[in-house]
């Protein structure tokens, strides 16, 4: 007898087993063979087999209802532990495991791993999940109509996960607030859910806009196109600084983007660079609006919300001072910041967050001599002007672009 948990909520994807997190529910029971000696390897595999299907028939209810497994399984000894581990995750269905008993050695019976590494070749599983099956945790990897496939990163709000859509059978973004967030921090769910509705805005390919907004299980989810490539700071530290028709792919793509974000009445707020995506043919996206506010909850004369909003040495001196003080031309500042690190390699305000946050008080302009290219050195002053006024706009960019 195989005891499984069914939980409404058990931490999410990664990492889970950390979390702490344990939600309520009622105990369900599921029948299933204990592992045990067979005469012959013919008779385990097809008695492993009929009780993967009936495994798989107890567990399909769970999985439609959307509840997930007890995390605390121990990892699996041998290859019948291995198969219910990987049927309570909902990765893989009784069909597509049929080639572990086709295909069985006697290695496989007693080295789960050995039949996972098979499984990883032969493109049933990544291997984020094969890690996370022998480690005995199946809770997470199935979320609704979603398999997680790897972990992307980690937003200003929410986790970013590589996950296909068993309804298109597409790879897609998904990004969810984990519960042990918003039980702590009320804010959290508050911006993770006007992301949401900010992400709804019409598409454009200079945006991670959302495809699809929802809510499963009490866990708000928004799902995005999967982009290729990898964010600017990565980008830079890989390859050092970028080129002028480098960086002139990068203005043209970034600003676009801000542009469509600006027109659509919204501020970004985190503009850095593990916020901009390029990818190796040169196109830039703008991603994460987990900070960003509408133009009219931007309040020039708000008094100061004592919060300090975004990421340091790469947000404008007036939303240093106050979050909410700001507008697109505070934006534009942020590119320009991301704009010196692609040319030069180096933070325009290097140092602690303390030190960065009064050097940009003190000198909102970081030393532009170190720019090569006169016409470049010249825009980048007028996007560092301490004066929002004095900026240009994001449109104002692009005609730049096509005018120089």
């Amino acid at each position: 007898m195989v005891t499984l948990i069914g939980l409404s909520w058990v931490g999410w994807f990664y990492p889970a087993s950390r979390l702490g997190f344990r939600g309520v529910s009622k105990e369900v029971h599921c029948e299933a063979d204990e592992p045990s000696k067979f005469t012959t390897l013919a008779e385990h595999t097809s008695k492993a087999y009929h009780s993967s299907v009936a495994v798989h028939r107890q567990c399909l209810l769970r999985q439609n209802l959307s509840i997930f497994w007890d995390k605390t399984m121990r990892p699996p000894t041998t290859l019948q532990e291995l198969i219910n581990c990987i049927l309570r995750s909902g990765l893989l269905s009784p069909d597509q495991l049929r080639c572990l008993h086709e295909d069985a050695t006697p290695r496989f019976v007693d080295q789960p791993q050995a039949a996972v590494e098979y499984l990883v070749q032969s493109g049933l599983l990544t291997p984020y999940q094969a890690g996370k099956i022998l480690r005995g945790v199946t809770a997470g990897l199935s979320f609704g109509p979603f398999r997680i496939r790897t972990l992307i990163g980690r937003g200003s709000v929410g986790q970013v996960y590589e996950a296909l859509d068993t309804r298109t059978n597409l790879i897609c973004a998904l990004k969810v607030l984990p519960p042990s967030r918003s039980a702590t921090d009320s804010n959290v769910q508050r911006r993770f859910r006007r992301e949401m509705l900010l992400a709804s805005i019409p598409a454009h390919p200079h945006v991670a806009t959302a495809r699809e907004i929802g809510r499963q299980d009490g866990i708000d989810y928004l799902v995005m196109n999967r982009l290729e490539g990898c964010d600017l700071e990565t980008r830079v530290v890989r390859q050092g600084p970028l080129s002028m028709e480098q960086l002139m792919l990068l203005l043209r793509g970034a600003s676009a983007g801000l542009a469509h974000l600006h027109a659509n009445r919204i501020i970004h707020r985190d503009v850095a660079p593990t916020n901009l995506v390029v990818a190796d043919i040169g196109h830039t996206t703008v991603i994460d609006l987990g900070l960003a506010l509408r133009f009219e909850e931007a309040e020039a004369t708000a008094p100061p919300s004592g919060q300090t909003v975004g990421t340091a040495g790469y947000i404008a001196p007036e939303q240093i001072r106050n979050a909410l003080a700001v507008s697109d031309r505070s934006d534009v500042y942020a590119l320009a910041c991301c704009l010196f690190l692609a040319a030069t390699g180096q933070e325009p305000f290097p140092g602690d967050e303390p030190e960065r946050f009064q050097k940009q008080l003190e000198h909102p302009k970081p030393d532009l001599a170190v720019i090569p290219q006169p016409i470049f050195r010249q825009l980048l002053s007028r996007m560092f002007s301490p004066e929002p006024q004095h900026r240009p706009s994001a449109q104002e960019l692009l005609e730049f672009q096509a005018t120089d």
